[in-house]
């Protein structure tokens, strides 16, 4: 051995791994990176953590915050969940989680990874104070319900408009509230998911609760669309499988998590769906596929309009108020009404505009097309 080379004992590993233990405690960042060392890292996963982070900080200040992410399938959402609500119980091991998701099987299995995290060295090493129940501890361990030894925390999976009986919770985590399209188009069920959660599940909240929703989203009149017109307030945080415009961390036409998913394999996905799935489950832009008052199918193309033809005119705007990129859309429609009751959809105009852009752009096609 080199004589000149420092020696490294025992203790000094010891202190070595306690100061990577407190840093794990007070970073969400370097939690996941302690607990999964074999985990990809992406800028994608660095913002989703660092998303995670602020929506503590908001939460433990009292100000009871409500975030939406929107993540394309396989991208690591759900991980970064179970990861957040582990972080949460080793720091407040006295509240109560509630994860609800489209399927039992994902709450059991998001249950089980949790079960096997508490338990695993790295964690008691981080958060040696928190114990989960089982045999001999007087506290519950099972399939859809952990409690936290020596105190009232606990976490408790569930179903969307599965029963919650008899708990308050102080996060409160929905993780892919709808199965898919299928299941999304039908307004039965959507009244159904959307009362349940403001009957049941939102009912549950304690003074000082949080909202997670990490989903993908199917439909414009989903839970989250009617959360966004009832609660203007939430921070939604979209993620699209492939840029649609240069960003901070990727440039336009560049994959997400190109070490995960690359660009290649993207693409051959896109070849398989139809556009509209495409766009709600990868892109995060829903809208409307048939049914309604207009179906999809029957609209067509015409080369020329006379308004002359035209009795009945209408300009209508789906206003927002954000230049933000990431942020809702304004809409202007310019539609008409024919003599023979044929409807014509003149033309449509989006933008992500401030309020005095937005109010120009209406007064200019009010003014000129009317």
């Amino acid at each position: 051995m080199n004589n000149d080379q420092p020696l490294i004992t025992t203790e000094c590993l010891d202190a070595m791994t306690e100061a990577i233990a407190a840093k794990a405690r007070g970073s969400f960042a370097v939690f996941r990176r302690t607990i999964r060392p074999g985990m990809l890292w992406s800028p994608f996963v660095g913002q989703i953590t660092r998303e995670l982070q602020k929506f503590h900080e908001a939460f433990v200040a009292g100000k009871r915050p409500k975030l939406a992410m929107l993540c394309p399938p396989q991208h690591g959402k759900s991980w970064a969940a179970e990861d957040f609500i582990a972080w949460v119980a080793g720091k407040h091991p006295d509240f109560k989680t509630i994860y609800a998701s489209y399927s039992d099987d994902l709450g059991v299995l998001r249950n089980m990874n949790l079960q096997r995290l508490f338990t695993s060295q790295r964690y008691r090493h981080i958060f040696p104070n928190l114990m989960i129940g089982g045999i001999g501890t007087g506290y519950q361990c099972n399939a859809s319900l952990i409690e936290y030894v020596g105190g009232p925390g606990s976490f408790r999976n569930t179903t969307v408009n599965g029963p919650i009986t008899g708990m308050e919770q102080h996060l409160g985590v929905l993780d892919d509230f709808v199965k898919g399209r299928a299941e999304a188009d039908r307004k039965l069920q959507r009244d159904r998911t959307w009362n349940w959660f403001t009957d049941d599940f939102n009912s549950r909240f304690n003074k000082d609760g949080a909202l997670l929703l990490i989903c993908t989203r199917w439909h414009v009149d989903d839970l989250l669309g009617r959360l966004k017109l009832k609660l203007p307030e939430m921070r939604v945080q979209s993620f699209q499988a492939i840029a649609e415009k240069d960003g901070r961390f990727r440039r336009k036409g560049e994959a997400l998590f190109p070490s995960l998913k690359p660009l290649g394999m993207l693409l051959d996905q896109k070849k398989l769906m139809s556009e509209s799935s495409w766009q709600a489950e990868y892109q995060q832009h829903p809208y409307l596929v048939g049914g309604g008052i207009f179906q999809i199918e029957k609209l067509r193309v015409i080369p020329v309009f006379d308004r002359r033809e035209a009795v009945q005119t209408v300009l209508s705007v789906d206003k927002a108020g954000t230049e933000d990129g990431d942020g809702a859309y304004t809409a202007i429609v310019l539609m008409h009404r024919l003599k023979d009751g044929r409807f014509v959809i003149e033309r449509i105009v989006r933008g992500h505009w401030g309020a005095l852009e937005r109010e120009k752009q209406i007064k200019q096609w009010a003014t000129h097309k009317i």
